[in-house]
């Protein structure tokens, strides 16, 4: 894992360990959202304290900040691969108790 990205506090390890090594296969993805969904290669930013990006094309040199929000899926984009990376619904519940 990449210990100069900055993960957001409330990203369960297995969720960050995922994201990291989609960024380094460089593989497109979709993250699924309850209200929408965004498609594109994870980055990060350049600077002290990197933050995950979501860019447009593989070639990009900017994109927006992924939403602090845990997504409830993150799947390839790639129309005959299909992978699931992530499935909000199939993680065990004890990853997401946040304490008060």
């Amino acid at each position: 894992m990449r210990s100069d990205i900055a993960w957001p506090a409330d990203f369960p390890n297995s969720l960050n360990r995922i994201l990291d090594e989609i960024m380094k296969s460089h593989a497109r993805v979709k993250l699924v959202y309850p209200d929408y969904s965004e498609s594109g290669y994870l980055s990060c930013s350049v600077g002290p304290l990197k933050s995950l990006i979501l860019v447009k094309k593989s070639n990009s040199f900017g994109g927006g900040s992924i939403s602090r929000r845990i997504p409830l899926q993150i799947v390839s984009s790639a129309k005959k691969e299909g992978r699931v990376y992530w499935d909000f619904a199939r993680m065990e519940p004890f990853l997401f108790v946040h304490s008060q």
